[in-house]
């Protein structure tokens, strides 16, 4: 039966009631924090049943194992309380009337068959796309899933092993199977690695520890081709060798511009002449640790500004000349110091692509040896899942149809959280069109996709996640149907204070002019006499002046953060025995306590300097 003693909907109800009811289209909601995005995950699918699509075709992916246990439990209760007759306030709004007879009949069949409902994170599904293809996905059928820790401890043995067979201290028995002597990606007779070795062992092999596992996460990821651009090297090296030309014309002895100049050809010189053919790993690395010129920044490619005007005056004068002549020497020359600078940076942003791509480069054999240790081992690691299953829906045509009749309703929790690959593999399940065309290109059927995030919340780009990812996907539903993005706006956690100081606040900073994926305010649900009075958020400046900066002028964090903690104690001095709080065990207000007051900090590593402040203040 209809819910009775409703509160008063949400200014976004309609938008609440598409996202519960219109099965027939896909849908991306945007829904602000608070705003109650479980209960319309699970209310999507327990109508969805009501609707009479079989559990088995529904398939809801959420961000973590425990999320994925939440919203299932929240599945069920919902079915539950819809065949009791019982309609939950989050779905009263799309069933003012109730359920039909019909409706109630899909239901109570559905929910014998719940446990079919695929409710999992993203890499569970992906295990369940592959498992029933073992050969189509090329895995070993009885592949067991390497814990994250234990991959870890795997792949740094096997790259210890990998280094030592690559420079021919310890080949044969390594503990993990017979790794013989592996050949590197340079010519016969030079190794890039062990150049780089020489000239510097433990940055070198830092470098090398540390590329292999970012190689690891992203296994596509490859380094554009490059060869040094000689036109580039030559630029240089004419443009010093006519530097040092020029002081030798001008006839004047300035001792300063002598010593660049004779840094210039030195080297030149040691760079040696420009080179035929591909450059040898050991001229590469050469070339790679020169030593810059003198007129460069301290760890820095560019030259630092030339302030010789002064000493060419004087220069002048002691040759017998006019200042105004060493001045316009000064000019000449300091327009080939520019050129000098300009090319020198020109040849080292090549040279840098160059090397890169042949250091990524030798990496390719350590890439196939994880791969073939797993595959012989019949592991697979997270990874694998997610590149087993883009895979499988790319190249598999058939399988994809399969796949995709038997998931025909795919929702997703926490878009904004989705990476590259994980967006591709739905985007493939769910759409339809030539396998070779681009997955944020496909057509998605109707109804096959419900998304919701709120790119306000896109935290993990450390992890892979990119909120880029989200806008691609927002503007390929849009494209084809501008009224597939929906938007919750409706908090039912804060009370209005403190949603009016996070939309003031956030708005500009997540502008879209500035990069940002754009703000949506949030209103409030909350009523304005909740037993939560006086619930609010303020914020203070710190003043800072010259006793928190240095003899340099830079800021003293420390001595910015004693200053924020004499705020802080200010303020909680002023709530206690002041500030009104409910007191649910009394059912009245009170005064606040120094028991009602939480300090949070990103780390504890300076509260010792807070909880000095509040001491001093007898808290």
């Amino acid at each position: 039966m209809p819910c009775d003693h409703q509160p008063a909907p949400p200014a976004d109800v309609t938008a609440r009631i598409e996202a519960l009811t219109e099965h027939g289209r896909s849908l991306l909601v945007e829904a602000g924090a608070g705003s109650g995005k479980t209960a319309l995950m699970a209310g999507r699918v327990a109508l969805l049943v009501a609707g009479g699509i079989a559990p088995k075709h529904i398939a809801a992916i959420t961000f973590t194992e425990a999320a994925a246990a939440e919203l299932l439990e929240r599945i069920e209760g919902i079915v539950r309380s819809l065949v009791a007759d019982d309609v939950p306030l989050e779905l009263a709004p799309a069933l003012q009337n109730g359920l039909s007879d019909l409706q109630r009949a899909h239901l109570t069949k559905g929910a014998g068959a719940l446990d079919e409902l695929t409710c999992t994170t993203i890499h569970g599904f992906c295990q369940k796309l592959i498992t029933p293809y073992p050969v189509e996905s090329g895995q070993d059928p009885g592949a067991a899933i390497i814990d994250p820790a234990v991959a870890e401890l795997v792949f740094d043995d096997l790259m210890d092993a990998w280094l030592s067979a690559r420079f021919g201290r310890n080949p044969g028995e390594d503990g993990l199977g017979r790794i013989p002597p592996i050949e590197h990606s340079g010519a016969e007779g030079e190794d890039l690695f062990a150049s780089l070795l020489e000239r510097s062992p433990d940055q070198t092999l830092g470098l090398i520890r540390g590329t292999a596992r970012f190689l690891r996460i992203h296994r596509t990821a490859r380094a554009a081709v490059s060869e040094v651009d000689r036109e580039a090297y030559s630029k240089f090296v004419d443009a010093a060798r006519v530097f040092a030309a020029w002081y030798d014309d001008t006839g004047i002895e300035e001792p300063g511009t002598a010593a660049i100049a004779d840094n210039f050809l030195d080297t030149v010189e040691k760079m040696g002449e420009p080179w035929a053919g591909r450059i040898p790993a050991e001229r590469l690395a050469q070339m790679l640790y020169h030593r810059p010129p003198g007129a460069c920044r301290k760890n820095d490619r560019k030259f630092k500004l030339w302030r010789g005007k002064g000493k060419w005056q004087k220069a002048a004068k002691a040759a017998g000349w006019r200042a105004t002549e060493g001045e316009r020497l000064y000019a000449a020359g300091l327009e080939l110091y520019e050129t000098c600078d300009r090319t020198y940076g020109a040849f080292c942003d090549t040279l840098g692509d160059m090397a890169f791509h042949r250091f990524i480069a030798e990496f390719d054999a350590f890439r196939d040896l994880y791969r073939v240790y797993k595959r012989d081992t019949a592991l697979l690691d997270f990874d694998d899942l997610l590149y087993q299953a883009r895979d499988l829906l790319r190249d598999q045509e058939p399988v994809r149809g399969a796949l995709a009749r038997r998931f025909r309703h795919i929702l997703v929790d926490e878009f904004q959280d989705t990476d590259p690959l994980q967006a591709e593999i739905i985007w493939r399940l769910a759409g339809e069109g030539d396998p070779r065309t681009p997955w944020q290109e496909r057509v998605i059927r109707p109804g096959a996709l419900f998304l919701v995030g709120d790119p306000k919340q896109a935290i993990y780009r450390f992890r892979g996640a990119d909120v880029q990812t989200y806008l691609t996907a927002r503007g390929a539903l849009s494209k084809h149907d501008p009224a597939s993005i929906l938007s919750v706006t409706a908090n039912f956690r804060s009370r209005e204070p403190i949603l009016t100081y996070v939309n003031r606040h956030f708005e500009r900073m997540l502008d879209q002019t500035r990069g940002q994926p754009g703000f949506t305010p949030l209103t409030t649900t909350r009523d304005a006499g909740d037993e939560t009075v006086g619930a609010s958020v303020a914020a203070f400046d710190i003043a800072l002046g010259d006793a928190h900066r240095n003899t340099k002028g830079k800021l003293i964090v420390e001595r910015i953060r004693e200053e924020e903690a004499r705020v802080v104690a200010a303020i909680v001095a002023r709530l206690i025995g002041s500030y009104p709080v409910y007191d649910k065990d009394e059912e009245k207000s009170r005064p606040a306590r120094a028991a009602d007051i939480a300090l949070l900090a990103p780390t504890g590593t300076s509260l010792w300097i807070y909880e000095r402040a509040l001491e001093e203040s007898d808290i």
